[in-house]
């Protein structure tokens, strides 16, 4: 008899104690379906925010053509592994090439370099500008490189070398894009380092 009442009272708290892992268990997954349906909706609210505040931005091919005044195309950089541009990128670059040649403007400024291959550039040469402040570039810089901020630009445009291809680096890629654009119409050979010096810290010990 004692031996019953044991084994029904071990059963017992057994029982117990599956009962409330399975309520929890549950919990857990409707507090995981809650948090989930709530950052579905999220992303979706700023998705359609975001195509609203820039669908006047946004200009198909045929609206753009018509566009006057256009000093240069910028065809952005995305990701690039083993020289192979991604679709993302392939898309870009081929949408620049169809404005370019509907003569939107006479200037396409797509020349972008993988991070990683930053270094072979500086080995061989090139004249490595760094775009960002005073401030930054004395806080950590890639070694070699010129600080020229982009805010004195056009204070250099004369005084670069011409005999030699020119880098461009910033923070994360997008003001070098913009610098480059206008050396490239002072005739300048210049390079933009895709992604800045965020993505080349990935590659390097710096």
């Amino acid at each position: 008899m004692t031996m019953k009442t044991g084994s029904a009272a071990v059963t017992g708290k057994g029982k117990k104690r599956l009962n409330g892992f399975l309520r929890f268990v549950r919990t857990v997954i409707i507090l995981a379906l809650i948090l989930g349906m709530t950052g579905g909706i999220a992303v979706a609210a700023v998705n359609i925010a975001v195509i609203g505040t820039a669908k006047k931005t946004i200009l198909t091919p045929d609206e753009a053509e018509k566009l006057e005044g256009v000093d240069c195309i910028i065809v952005l950089g995305c990701q690039v592994k083993k020289d192979v541009p991604s679709d993302m990128l392939y898309d870009r670059i081929v949408t620049g090439v169809d404005l370019y040649r509907r003569g939107v403007s006479e200037v396409l400024f797509m020349r972008l370099i993988a991070a990683s291959t930053l270094d072979d550039y500086r080995r061989s040469g090139a004249y490595l500008i760094d775009l960002r402040t005073k401030e930054e570039y004395e806080k950590g810089h890639i070694e070699g490189a010129v600080n020229i901020p982009y805010d004195f630009l056009e204070d250099y445009k004369k005084r670069l070398p011409r005999n030699r291809l020119l880098v461009l680096y910033c923070e994360w890629g997008t003001t070098s894009i913009l610098a480059g654009r206008k050396l490239s119409q002072y005739g300048y050979d210049v390079l933009s380092v895709n992604g800045g010096l965020q993505a080349y810290r990935r590659f390097s010990n710096m």
